[in-house]
């Protein structure tokens, strides 16, 4: 496939090409280690705080079925980056944002095998766990603020792990849940 636009160099060295992903390029290594380097809340968090923990404790909060979904619901932030919500909120930013994360999505479930029926019937489980995992983060790294006005939080409390541990318990999550041959 004739590759063309932006691009970027992964971790393991594969070109990653934003308007035109190839999924042989996107390897589970990269997504792993881009993400457990990539601080949540812009690093505002009181510890690093990293998004492949995040992907982890979500995974362990949706159902069975969906949990490799909830694993990498945010691997497209391994290309695209963590934009915090209150930027994706402005007019505009999201609807940018929109089909490059979608291009991501796509060429990762083609990579790991995952049909898009999957992808979207996971969504809703996905995205309420997200939902309170965020609140859960905020009560527990940002000042001790809370959201559990909107949603209530996880009692389990969130302890930071540094970036090497959240991206060998990342990729054992990954080949725990993968059900490729």
């Amino acid at each position: 496939m004739n590759r063309h636009g932006p691009w970027m160099v992964t971790r393991s060295g594969l070109q990653y090409f934003f308007l035109c992903p190839d999924p042989s390029m996107i390897t589970i290594g990269d997504i792993a280690h881009h993400l457990s380097r990539l601080n949540r809340f812009n690093g505002a968090s009181e510890r690093p705080y990293n998004v492949a923990q995040h992907s982890i404790l979500v995974a362990q909060n949706v159902p069975p079925e969906y949990a490799l979904c909830g694993l990498l619901h945010d691997a497209h932030e391994a290309y695209i980056g963590d934009l915090i919500s209150p930027l994706s909120a402005c007019p505009g930013v999201k609807e940018a944002l929109a089909p490059l994360k979608s291009l991501a999505d796509k060429a990762i479930c083609q990579t790991f095998g995952i049909e898009i029926g999957l992808w979207n019937a996971a969504k809703l489980h996905v995205k309420t766990a997200d939902r309170r995992i965020l609140a859960t983060e905020i009560r527990d790294l940002i000042h001790g603020k809370s959201w559990s006005d909107l949603i209530n939080p996880y009692d389990r409390k969130v302890e930071p792990w540094g970036c090497d541990r959240a991206k060998r318990e990342f990729l054992a999550l990954f080949a725990e849940l993968d059900a490729r041959p």
